[in-house]
This record gives structure tokens, sequence and C-alpha cells, in this order.
């Protein structure tokens, strides 16, 4: 039995996503843990649930490391080297930090080492999500990451967590950056709410002017 167990989590709108991570799977023999999930009050909420799921798949599976993929990632080629590495958590840091990039940590693809200091640092990372529902997975990762802990990490190469339209590189995992349909979803729907509300003033405006004709006319 290999001892890496890819884990991840879904909700009914990724199930697209997430079968066509299972096939990338299967293609290379990979053992795997997908968890189903319910949408929370908003997106960031629902991916604040991934140290949870996190933390159980290694509950469940104590004798296998774990390694994290978004469900709207894809497996490339075989997954190997997490031997060579040194640490209990593998996370890419980016170069630029959080001048060019949105945080300065990539949560797409997380390797973690079945170890009491991988379960501490889970620990902290769930008590930093809880004090805001609005925080995404990266901002209660870094939170908790800032903070003392006994866990050791190493830089995941960005091989294993290419962005599709960003990485110049022959990855092992690509990820495609699903989240960007809500952002687009929450621009639709912005644009929608400023229509009704424009247009609601153009009738209040134009009831106004006729109850002013009206009475202008007694």
């Amino acid at each position: 039995m290999n001892k890496l167990l890819v884990c991840g989590f879904y909700t009914e709108s990724y199930r697209d996503d997430i079968e066509r991570l299972e096939i990338s799977l299967k293609r290379f023999s990979m053992d795997y843990q997908f968890t189903p999930v319910e949408p929370q009050s908003c997106w960031e909420a629902t991916t604040g649930l991934k140290p949870k799921v996190l933390r159980q798949c290694l509950l469940d599976n104590p004798e296998r490391d774990v390694l994290y993929i978004d469900a709207d990632a894809f497996v490339r080629r075989e997954i190997t080297g997490f031997d060579d590495f040194d640490g209990d958590i593998g996370i890419h840091f980016n170069e630029q930090g959080g001048k060019r990039a949105s945080h300065s940590i990539r949560t797409g693809t997380i390797f973690l080492r079945n170890t009491p200091a991988t379960l501490e640092f889970l620990d902290q990372w769930i008590a930093k999500q809880a004090l805001n529902e609005h925080y995404c997975d990266q901002d209660s990762f870094q939170l908790a990451y800032d903070e003392p802990h006994t866990a050791t990490f190493f830089n995941l190469p960005v091989e294993y967590v290419k962005i599709f339209d960003k990485d110049n590189v022959k990855s092992y995992i690509e990820h495609f950056q699903a989240s960007r349909r809500n952002e687009d979803n929450k621009a639709i729907s912005r644009k929608r709410q400023k229509k009704v509300r424009n247009l609601i003033l153009l009738l209040v405006n134009f009831a106004l002017y006729a109850l002013f004709y009206c009475l202008g006319g007694l």
C-alpha cells in the first residue's frame, strides 16, 4: 500500500471538478479520500472547512501521510519526491509574497506528514478560521503560521501547485482556479443588483413626478 493518500473535499457545485480529479488520480493508481460538504454561509467559509477535513483525514488514516489537492485540480504525471522533503508540512510560498499575489502562500496543494506536530498546527488553523467566517482558508492558514508552532515546514515546489494560466512549468498538479467562477457570479450579481436599484429609483422618481403633477393640477 502506498503510504501517500490524496485527500480533498467538494460541494455539489464542484462535482464535475472532483470527478475530473478522480480520473487523473486513477490514471496513476493513487489512493484518495474525498469528503462531500455542504456549502457554508459564504464561499470563504466553505474554503475554511479545509483544516477540519484534513485533520479528520489524518485521524482516519494514522499510518499514512496526506496530500491535499483542491477539487478543481488535475494530476498531470506520477507524483513523486515527498520522501526527499524534510518537514511536517509542505506548502508553496509565493516568491513575490503578497505584492503580486493575493496571498503569500498557496493552499491548493498541501503535503501533511502524519505527525503530532501536524495535527497541532491543524488545530491552530481551525481556531484561526473560527475567528471570522469571511476568512478564506489562506487567511486563517497565514494567521496560524505566523504564530508559534512546533510543526516544521518546507517549500513545496510550484510544479505541485501550478496555476494553469500563470506558471510556465511542467507540473505534477495543475490548478484551474474554479473559484473564479464564484467571482464572476458575484460580479454578475452586483451588476444585476445595481440595475434593479437604478430601476427602482427611476420608478420612484416617476411616481413622485406624477404625484406632484397631479397635486399641481388640483
